[in-house]
């Protein structure tokens, strides 16, 4: 009869029990959110927004393929972009927007990342480019009209566009009338 050691089967069983699991993570981050979402001036408490921002990117970097890292991924940028973490917020949106269109935040992580780009970063060619690149990628998304209005208004004072809302209401009425 053949003696089977023990040492690497114990090793193993100490090294995977001392790891916490994907699921045990997940729920630490599920009831994290829980807490923090009734809480009104979550956005307004950085001890809160750093936890849970360190608690969304500790899982997404340990468990990259897991299926609610895209979702995970995206919260996280949406608070780093919440809380004016603009790097933060576009390494994160562009994590989730390169996963392709398997990831179902991909789309939006897309267009968000231009949204930042324009009205955080003010970096008005880098949102042409990402906005173009979403219609070119998701021209039937939910989104696409606004992608193509924000890169019709890229640049344009509140002024101008008030102008051009008020030139374009008075063709519309003159054309009505005839």
């Amino acid at each position: 009869m053949k003696k089977i050691s023990l040492i690497p089967l114990m090793f193993m069983v100490i090294l995977f029990s001392c790891k916490p699991s994907a699921d045990k993570a997940r729920v630490k981050v599920s009831e994290m959110e829980k807490q923090y979402s009734s809480d009104p001036q979550f956005y307004n408490n950085r001890v809160k927004t750093e936890e849970l921002l360190k608690a969304y990117t500790d899982f997404a970097g340990k468990y990259e393929d897991d299926t609610a890292t895209p979702h995970i991924l995206f919260n996280a940028a949406n608070i780093a972009m919440n809380t004016n973490k603009t790097e933060l917020a576009i390494d994160l949106f562009k994590k989730n927007s390169d996963q392709g269109k398997e990831n179902k935040y991909a789309a939006t992580s897309l267009f968000l990342l231009g949204f930042v780009y324009e009205n955080y970063k003010k970096d008005l060619g880098k949102a042409k480019e990402v906005y173009t690149e979403f219609l070119a990628k998701y021209p039937e998304h939910t989104l696409a009209a606004s992608a193509k209005s924000s890169l019709n208004n890229l640049g344009k004072s509140p002024e101008q566009l008030i102008m051009e809302f008020e030139a374009r209401n008075k063709a519309d009425s003159l054309a009505k009338k005839k």
